[in-house]
């Protein structure tokens, strides 16, 4: 089964989004571990979550990451993501440790 051209551009256009702030984590310091996008299995459904993994528990309250859901939406825009879609966009901020300690590590299990 391929995913249809629309999802299949709303994941290029988060995939760009998430290169930015990765770039943006590593030139300012910040202690972004990894990014996971949840969305929704309706096609026609844009909503999206969006997940910033920091490395400990203590990185999760830093400042910088109220700043990188801003990176992230600011470079959605930049790349055409559509307003309205952009409109339901959520966000989130966890750490590995907590996946590590919690869900065995692994992130699929976090996720669901």
């Amino acid at each position: 089964m391929t995913i249809p051209y629309v999802r299949q551009r709303q994941f290029d256009m988060l995939a760009k989004a998430e290169d930015r702030l990765i770039s943006w984590s590593r030139s300012e310091g910040v202690p972004l571990h990894q990014v996971e996008f949840v969305v929704p299995f309706v096609e026609t459904d844009f909503d999206a979550h969006i997940i910033f993994f920091v490395e400990t528990d203590e990185q999760i309250s830093l400042p910088q990451m109220r700043e990188a859901e801003a990176i992230f939406s600011s470079a959605l825009r930049d790349v055409g993501y559509p307003e309205e879609h952009a409109a339901l966009l959520t966000f989130e901020v966890d750490s590995h440790e907590r996946v590590v300690r919690e869900f065995e590590g692994s992130y699929f299990y976090r996720l669901r």
